[in-house]
């Protein structure tokens, strides 16, 4: 009988054991699952938070990038503003004070009938400088009016922004400065001209300068550019301005100005050569105006 009892509990230990061990099995399985569950969130949320790093670093700068962008763009509507009313005033009112000057010789030929020849001419320009009840003073160069060649007759016209025509009187001239004035009567029949004032000072290099004048018989021209330097030429004694606002043949003696619309120049030479890089556009400095008129005791 003990014997059999014996028997018994060996088995039972047996089949206590064999359970104990499937049952370690699958604990040990469960939790190499949630380990590696565990591992694979622990990654996950070290991906998510270096992904959130780096948006964040990526967006951190974007209000102020936003803003800039914002401010500049305020900047180039206030340039486009500033801009359009720049040529508005070019357009509608500048351009008032800028003149054509024409000048004419003539001989008288024939025997019976004379009839009169044009035998030399040029065509520049020129800008109204000063007014009264009667006059407008116009100033342009002394090469547009001035002919080495003798003649019997010689005129002078001036043709506005209209192209109303005015016979002019020369005033004063001198080649030194290669400036003169010449003098038309005011018409009530025309529009009135407006007179351009002078700058205070020469201009800058770098500075921004707006040329008026007639190039090549084109009525009233506008070009744009930059002071670029101050050079020394044969034409005259004292260093000119050298920009880029493009000038040609007819640009002589017509207005350089300032962004306020001041007259910081006469154009004077210019347009040798046609092309681009090789374009030369050469001003008389204001102060040389200046000092031209008051050698003449002309006052503005």
């Amino acid at each position: 009988m003990k014997r059999i009892v014996v028997i018994f509990i060996l088995i039972i230990n047996c089949l206590l054991l064999s359970s104990c061990g499937n049952g370690s099995l699958i604990m040990d399985t469960e939790l190499r699952n949630l380990k590696n569950e565990y591992d694979s969130l622990v990654e996950r949320k070290e991906e998510l938070e270096n992904e959130l790093a780096m948006l964040e670093e990526r967006y951190e700068n974007y209000p102020e990038i936003i803003a800039d962008l914002k401010e500049r763009i305020k900047n180039i509507d206030t340039e486009i503003s500033d801009t359009y009313s720049l040529f508005s005033t070019l357009q509608n009112d500048t351009l008032k004070g800028a003149v054509i000057v024409t000048h004419y010789l003539y001989d008288e030929q024939g025997w019976f009938f004379k009839e009169e020849v044009i035998v030399d001419g040029a065509l520049g320009s020129g800008f109204v400088i000063k007014e009264n009840s009667s006059y407008y003073y116009i100033l342009t160069n002394n090469h547009v009016i001035d002919s080495e060649k003798n003649a019997d007759k010689e005129s002078i016209y001036v043709y506005d922004y209209n192209m109303n025509q005015y016979t002019a009187t020369l005033m004063f001239t001198d080649s030194k400065y290669d400036m003169a004035v010449v003098r038309i009567n005011k018409n009530s029949s025309f529009e009135s001209l407006k007179v351009m004032k002078l700058a205070d000072k020469n201009p800058n290099k770098g500075d921004d300068v707006i040329a008026i004048g007639q190039p090549q018989g084109q009525v009233n021209s506008i070009t744009v550019g930059k002071i670029k330097n101050y050079v020394s030429i044969a034409n005259v004694n004292y260093t000119v301005i050298y920009h880029d606002a493009w000038i040609d043949h007819g640009n002589s003696g017509g207005m350089l100005l300032d962004i306020n619309l001041n007259v910081v120049g006469i154009n004077t030479w210019g347009g040798e050569n046609n092309s681009y890089t090789n374009h030369e556009s050469l001003s008389s400095p204001v102060e040389k105006i200046k000092e031209f008129l008051k050698s003449n005791s002309f006052t503005v």
